[in-house]
């Protein structure tokens, strides 16, 4: 049987879960798409998007996004405009890395940055260039795969991912903030709502 789709985000925006389920949620805020605070040894893995709505069609983009592993952020904004640690553009040499996890690029018709995880699990950002809209397009690369070895390093993830473990039937796999069940279809725009960003509950960055 063929591995689901990788957790990721992408226009419109449309999300997978961390077991590559799919829903859709239309805002225009900060939003938690994954945190997990055990990664590596506690130093934590961050992944919250941007998004804005593209007028005059009722749907949103992914605008920017920011990765924070340990005290290190890199950022991306849809213009290209990209940061390591607060220095735009950055020279993203052999040695850039994200608390220790390699961050390299490619560019060519699109940006292309790739942040290594854990056991051949990497984040893989891109940055369309369009004649109507830029966009911001990710997904995390070798999840699944980690997952049938028994890995560990995401399992205590939550976010708009839901969590490492989440259900998976009859629709009610979105997970809350307090255990809370949505379902991805009826519910979404609650599920959504309830991972924005909100530094009153403590969340990172």
């Amino acid at each position: 049987m063929p591995d689901p789709g990788d957790p990721g985000g992408h226009d419109d925006p449309h999300f997978r879960t961390w077991k590559g389920l799919i829903f859709s949620y239309h805002g225009q805020c900060d939003l938690i798409y994954t945190t997990c605070p055990s990664f590596d040894d506690s130093k934590g893995l961050h992944i919250h998007i941007r998004t804005k709505h593209v007028m005059p069609h009722r749907w949103s983009t992914i605008s920017s996004m920011a990765v924070k592993i340990g005290a290190d952020i890199f950022e991306i904004q849809r213009d290209g405009t990209y940061y390591l640690n607060g220095e735009p553009n950055a020279n993203l040499s052999d040695t850039a890395n994200l608390a220790g996890h390699k961050i390299s690029h490619k560019f060519n018709e699109s940006m292309k940055f790739i942040v290594s995880l854990s056991d051949g699990v990497s984040l893989e950002i891109v940055r369309h260039k369009r004649k109507r809209r830029d966009s911001i397009y990710f997904k995390i690369v070798g999840a699944h795969y980690h997952r049938k070895n028994g890995g560990s390093s995401f399992s205590d993830c939550v976010g708009l991912t839901s969590t490492w473990d989440h259900p998976e039937g009859v629709g009610n796999f979105l997970i809350g903030r307090n255990g809370t069940r949505y379902h991805r279809k009826h519910k979404a725009i609650d599920f959504g709502a309830e991972w924005q960003g909100d530094f009153s509950k403590d969340d990172p960055m």
